[in-house]
């Protein structure tokens, strides 16, 4: 039989770039539908990028829309069925920013950017946003994990640690967990 040396070769090659120069994008990107989800931050230091979340054609790179934000979107977009969420916060993962936080949580039809809804959170929201049927979960810096309707972002429940969050939750079954920054975990 032939050699592992003999076998095809797969070789990386790139499809298309975007955004260099223009974005700046560090957070978790999202794909679905043949769409690229991406949330772009502004550095106010650097004066790099600009706070916006991004629809891309997965197959060619070309922009399908951008939603403006008003604050930096550290944890990356998440898909919910036709519903486009990011979190968003107005520091980056620093301890020392804390009583200074302020975070959002936007909305919008993942075909088209149309603004949905947009909530104020007191503290920060700096991760992905965990999503089970109707149900988005996410943590905020102010040490609680909240649970709101994709719908409409009405609040459906609220859990209050010790501690404030960075991390965002994960979802399994009728379980939220989330690690709050005393390095507790909580199951909700």
């Amino acid at each position: 039989p032939p050699s592992d040396d003999a076998l095809p070769r797969a070789l990386a090659r790139l499809l298309w770039r975007k955004g260099q120069d223009a974005w700046h994008v560090d957070a978790p990107i999202a794909v679905a539908n043949g769409k690229v989800y991406a949330a772009s931050a502004f550095l106010d230091a650097e004066k790099v990028g600009r706070r916006s979340l991004l629809c891309l054609n997965a197959e060619n790179g070309e922009q399908a829309w951008e939603l403006e934000l008003q604050l930096n979107p550290w944890g990356g977009p998440t898909i919910a069925g036709n519903t486009a969420l990011v979190a968003c916060s107005s520091i980056r993962f620093d301890r020392k920013l804390l009583k200074d936080a302020r975070g959002q949580v936007v909305a919008c039809d993942a075909n088209s950017g149309a603004f949905k809804w947009r909530i104020d959170v007191p503290g920060g929201v700096l991760s992905s946003i965990a999503v089970k049927g109707d149900t988005a979960v996410f943590a905020a810096t102010d040490g609680k994990v909240r649970a709101i309707s994709v719908a409409d972002g009405k609040q459906k429940w609220a859990y209050e640690a010790a501690n404030g969050f960075f991390g965002g939750p994960a979802i399994a079954g009728d379980y939220v967990y989330a690690a709050d920054l005393g390095g507790v975990l909580h199951a909700i």
